[in-house]
């Protein structure tokens, strides 16, 4: 799926502007809460996100503006666990009713209303639009799944997956990406979690090292326990490497094209997805009425332009 549609790469060099400068996908934060605590996740684990969820108005206003000004994409989630929105569903059907395709990741770690959410499928596969869910399985048996999230009931996940493969195999429009988090925890276990993936239907499955977080708001503490869950020798893709359980830092990149922008539960506007804590605020596109606006604004501008140096905070600890 391309980012940047052919119709707006032409408009922007019209304009004289980079197609590269603007994505054509938006993260909305629906849900900021989570539960899990997963020890890769300094966000959630730390205490650093406050739990709010996006009301029913705002996200609608949203997606009308996106709908407006030609977005291809909508990830429903940025900081936290999304199937815990109670109007997810509604979200999801909306997003594709608007001609726009959808990603989710999530845990499975929740009851789900499942009768709900196959209903709301059955409005996306109307419309043709792609819905993915990035589903990320990092343990099955609750011992080891309490020591990297353990937030997390293994019972429950797996009550669910069989419940979303069949989703899967029902409606055209979903599709599943399966992935695990490779820790010193489950790493003699990853072929295991594989083969349990596959024999429930679920075809695309890949293991990655770690996730990303920001350094510059990490305790010593933290960045031990981050030293401690990756194996020995692994890599991941934060910028930073374990070697022998030791944190030892990258080298600095001079360069980023910068991820999608954020919007948080209020409707403000972060010029990068990984601005989870949504720190840098740069307008809201409620009020403006216009997510294009706010991203040609100069303030704006202003902020890509020394993320692209890697010059602000969130760039700290960026893949």
């Amino acid at each position: 799926m391309n980012s940047v549609s052919e119709k707006r790469k032409a408009e922007y060099r019209l304009a004289g502007r980079d197609p590269s400068e603007y994505a054509n996908h938006v993260l909305l934060d629906i849900c900021t809460g989570c539960g899990a605590d997963c020890v890769y996740c300094l966000h959630q684990a730390a205490g650093l996100v406050e739990s709010k969820l996006m009301n029913e108005e705002t996200f609608f206003a949203i997606a009308d503006v996106l709908q407006r000004e030609g977005y291809e994409l909508v990830y429903l989630y940025q900081s936290g666990e999304s199937l815990l929105h109670p109007k997810y569903p509604d979200f999801l059907a909306g997003i594709a009713e608007r001609g726009m395709n959808s990603s989710t990741a999530t845990k499975l770690f929740m009851p789900i209303d499942f009768d709900r959410l196959s209903a709301a499928l059955d409005r996306c596969d109307v419309t043709g639009q792609t819905v993915e869910f990035l589903i990320t399985i990092d343990a099955l048996d609750q011992d080891v799944q309490s020591k990297i999230g353990p937030g997390i009931r293994t019972d429950m996940v797996k009550a669910n997956l069989p419940e979303m493969a069949a989703l899967q195999a029902k409606h055209s429009s979903m599709k599943c990406l399966m992935d695990t988090v490779v820790t010193a925890h489950n790493e003699n276990q990853v072929d295991e979690i594989a083969v349990y993936l596959r024999g429930l239907g679920f075809t695309r499955w890949f293991p990655k090292r770690m996730g990303y977080f920001m350094p510059s708001l990490a305790r010593t503490v933290d960045l031990v326990a981050i030293a401690k869950a990756v194996p020995k020798g692994g890599e991941n893709p934060a910028r930073f490497s374990i070697v022998d359980g030791v944190l030892v830092p990258a080298e600095e990149q001079s360069r980023c094209d910068l991820g999608a922008p954020g919007v948080s539960p209020e409707g403000d506007v972060t010029v990068c997805c990984h601005d989870m804590l949504h720190r840098n605020r740069l307008g809201n596109i409620v009020e403006v009425g216009s997510l294009r606006k706010i991203m040609e604004s100069e303030v704006f501008q202003r902020a890509a332009r020394k993320g692209r140096r890697m010059g602000l905070d969130i760039c700290k600890g960026c893949n």
